[in-house]
């Protein structure tokens, strides 16, 4: 379809086949349709006028009958308004008109998920690819079109978190992810690798116009879109998470995990490059630096592994643990030490105790002589 040309390639090519899935149901050629539409919006009679307003209506209805999930038909539908927009005929459809509702599609990754995944397969190129994708939350069209030199200044420079321009394939946006430690480590494992070369690739000298991720063939190329998408299949396969999650859902995991630590959902969409809606994008204007530290502060969200504690740590953790030890044994000391006095006590109170009944029953006895004295006499 030469009218999806401005389109990118993956969604020309949904676009063009459910298109012509939409021409077989309704058996007329795409020509046809044209002057058909041409034919109809010239008669005065509404019914006729909106006769593929309802043709399109009732064949999303069949997709539905047929399990189809919303997402599915929202492509669907997409592809023919934007046959009949880009001809100059567009459908005037009604508000309420276009499929919506939840989806039982692939969920969210979690940390458990991406560890799997990464204990997969320890290939340096698959665990940096894992990685990046759940630092930066990018679709795997933007994350194959990145260059070295869009990381290597920030990663020779020993920044612990790195931020990158990108302008979406999808939505032509503006986004503005960014890399934290567990991906940069992966990345900078990966080049290495690279430089030392394998049986797969030859050494190479990486420049900044070299891809981030290349294909492993001996000539250095970008790696597709297909390409990714074919390695995490691999890796969700091999984890025994077939069915549940995608390299999609690795862009879903860093959503949630920012929204989670408290970032402004304003400022996720920015980071992720989701169309912000209405008038939030002409108010809601974070600087860059404004995105990277609220990226720096929610990164603990984002953390696959735990942080290995450092020599300063460990020699910190192990005084505090010292001086806490001393404390116990402190309280213990005292407690003994009030216990015992408790003890005597009670045995210095038993004692006095004994020790007044016995002066009772001796102020006591020269009464029971007079009593007994008073009862024998006349």
């Amino acid at each position: 379809m030469s009218e999806l040309s401005s389109r990118s390639d993956s969604t020309r090519e949904k676009y063009s086949q459910w298109f012509a899935r939409f021409t077989e149901w309704v058996a007329e050629d795409p020509a046809a349709m044209l002057r058909t539409r041409k034919e109809n919006l010239r008669s005065e009679d509404i019914a006729t006028q909106r006769r593929y307003e309802s043709r399109l209506k009732a064949w999303v209805a069949d997709l539905e009958d047929q399990r189809y999930s919303t997402s599915t038909q929202q492509v669907a539908w997409a592809s023919v308004c934007s046959f009949f927009e880009m001809n100059y005929l567009p459908l005037r459809m009604r508000r309420g008109d276009y499929p919506e509702g939840d989806n039982l599609g692939y969920r969210a990754a979690t940390r458990g998920d991406i560890a799997r995944l990464l204990e997969t397969d320890e290939d340096p190129r698959l665990q940096a690819m894992v990685l990046c994708l759940k630092d930066m939350g990018q679709r795997v069209s933007d994350l194959v079109r990145l260059r070295v030199g869009d990381v290597r200044k920030s990663l020779d420079a020993g920044e612990e978190h790195i931020q990158i321009k990108i302008i979406t394939r999808k939505n032509r946006v503006l986004a503005r992810p960014c890399l934290g430690p567990e991906a940069i480590d992966s990345l900078k494992a990966y080049f290495d690798y690279r430089e030392k070369g394998t049986e797969e690739i030859a050494q190479e000298d990486i420049e900044d116009d070299s891809p981030l991720f290349r294909a492993h063939v001996q000539e250095i190329r970008f790696l597709n879109r297909s390409s990714v998408s074919s390695a995490m299949n691999y890796l969700v396969e091999r984890s025994g998470l077939a069915g549940e999650i995608s390299a999609h859902s690795l862009r879903k995991f860093t959503e949630t995990r920012l929204e989670a630590a408290g970032v402004n959902p304003n400022w996720v969409d920015q980071i992720i490059g989701h169309r912000v809606p209405g008038t939030r994008r002409n108010y809601s204007l974070p600087t860059d630096e404004e995105l990277l530290e609220a990226y720096r502060t929610a990164y603990p969200q984002l953390r696959v592994f735990d942080i290995p504690a450092s020599a300063e740590e460990m020699v910190r953790q192990s005084e505090v643990l010292k001086r806490q030890e001393g404390e116990l044994q402190s309280l213990k000391t005292d407690l003994a030490l009030a216990l015992g006095q408790r003890s005597l006590m009670n045995e210095t109170m038993e004692k006095m105790r004994r020790e007044i009944d016995e002066l009772k029953a001796v102020v006591n006895q020269p009464a029971n002589r007079v009593k007994q004295f008073d009862r024998r006499r006349p």
